[in-house]
């Protein structure tokens, strides 16, 4: 990932916003997918220890996808609507 957000900072040419939007699009989109299976996994999910462990990591996925929202803002990327599954 970051090399992911190495390339995205700097986006002073057409192209590269181009470029640097869809991956930005492709991440977001990683997460919110892994956000989802992660719900589904906790509504299943019947050991305590594996339940916190969901919480834990339903918790870290979701401030990943806060921080590449606030980083495409940040450089004033357009991301295309999706249906987030959380």
């Amino acid at each position: 990932m970051n090399n992911i957000l190495k390339g995205l900072i700097h986006n002073d040419e057409k192209s590269n916003i181009s470029i640097n939007s869809q991956l930005f699009q492709d991440e977001i989109n990683s997460v919110s997918s892994q956000m989802a299976c992660v719900d589904t996994w906790f509504q299943m999910e019947e050991d305590q220890d594996l339940v916190e462990a969901c919480i834990y990591q339903k918790e870290s996925l979701a401030a990943r996808y806060r921080y590449l929202i606030k980083k495409a803002k940040e450089s004033h990327i357009s991301l295309s609507p999706f249906n987030k599954s959380v």
